[in-house]
């Protein structure tokens, strides 16, 4: 037979078992709190992501880097929303091929990273080519010289796939910027597509039916679509290989091109690429490039950076270097989009959303 318990004694144990339960209560809605608060925490600060919108488009000011017509009677560019993204219009009445400008949000950050998606500008080449970047650090002098930290595909001979690192100054007169550059370029990746499957069909009408990897939905604005010119590059049948092969249809990852004079033969193809054909010598089809985002990291003068089209996998950091100590690079700015050399009716630059994320000094 058990001995009695003592009721003081059966106290104590329905005391250290409520407080083992309250304990238990109190980790658990710890743990909530941590998870909830996510990246809101001190170590770790929110991002802030700015959605194009009507109403933060009306938040971006506009500063003039460069220009031969600085007090031109109208704005030669203005910012809207379209589809999505936000879109800098030059105007009908500007001509001004010279022009580039910085397009400010109003709070500053010094060390941070920011992740920004910039869409296919209206053409790249001919009597326009835009040259989208964007700017970190900006800061604006009260009679308009200023300096920023640049990252942009600012087009030299050409190459309209070389992104550019420095750190810009220009004068009040706005007349010459001044570029500090890091050695280093990042080139960019071209849109194209692996074939995986070839067939070609002759008579009246002949066609190549193509299956690519990756598959393009026949509705993006990324992949391929009807009514394009492509190069196709074959690893055995070079006698099939064409520049700006007319695309008569696109169906998921199957895309028809016109095969007049390719033959009637079948083909003998186990690879190759399909990749959208430039317009001219000296131009580019945009998309060829874009919508791609640009992710740059930049804590004191240490800038690390990389880009990727949007429907590829995010790569590690293609450049890590440090700014010259010559560039001279503002402690805290303004993060900003730039635009270069945009002009004629009916052209524009595109921008998605950023993602800014300030870091914290240890």
């Amino acid at each position: 037979m058990s001995a009695e318990v003592p009721p003081e004694t059966r106290r104590r144990r329905d005391r250290a078992a409520l407080l083992v339960h309250i304990g238990f209560i109190v980790l658990g809605v710890a743990l909530i709190l941590v998870t909830w608060r996510g990246d809101d925490g001190p170590d770790r600060p929110a991002t802030v992501t700015v959605m194009p919108s009507p109403e933060n488009a009306a938040r971006f000011q506009q500063h003039l880097i460069t220009s031969g017509v600085k007090d031109r009677p109208q704005p030669a560019h203005t910012m809207s929303v379209v589809d999505g993204e936000f879109r800098v219009n030059s105007t009908a009445a500007n001509s001004e091929g010279s022009r580039r400008e910085v397009w400010t949000m109003p709070e500053s950050y010094g060390d941070v990273e920011v992740l920004a998606r910039i869409d296919a500008p209206s053409s790249l080449g001919g009597a326009s080519t835009p040259q989208p970047g964007i700017a970190l650090r900006t800061h604006i002098d009260d009679d308009g010289a200023g300096s920023a930290l640049v990252i942009d595909a600012n087009i030299w001979s050409r190459m309209f796939d070389d992104v550019k690192v420095g750190v810009w100054s220009w004068p009040a007169d706005f007349g010459t910027v001044d570029v500090t550059a890091v050695d280093k370029t990042l080139t960019m990746d071209h849109r194209d597509a692996r074939i995986r499957a070839v067939a070609r069909q002759g008579g009246p009408e002949p066609k190549v039916t193509v299956v690519v990897d990756p598959v393009y939905d026949e509705f993006s604005p990324y992949g391929f679509r009807a009514g394009d010119r492509v190069d196709i590059q074959t690893t055995r049948d070079s006698t099939f290989d064409q520049k700006g092969a007319l695309v008569t249809g696109v169906t998921g990852p199957v895309i028809v091109v016109d095969a007049s004079g390719g033959g009637d033969r079948p083909l003998s193809v186990d690879g190759g690429t399909v990749r959208l054909h430039d317009p001219t010598e000296y131009s580019m089809n945009p998309r060829a490039l874009y919508p791609r985002y640009v992710r740059v990291r930049v804590v004191g003068s240490h800038v690390r950076l990389k880009t990727w089209l949007i429907d590829r996998p995010e790569p590690g950091w293609q450049l890590d270097t440090e700014l010259p100590a010559s560039a001279a690079l503002p402690e805290t700015g303004e993060i900003g989009l730039i635009t270069n050399h945009l002009t004629g009716a009916g052209q524009y630059m595109a921008f998605g959303a950023l993602e800014i994320t300030p870091i914290e000094s240890s």
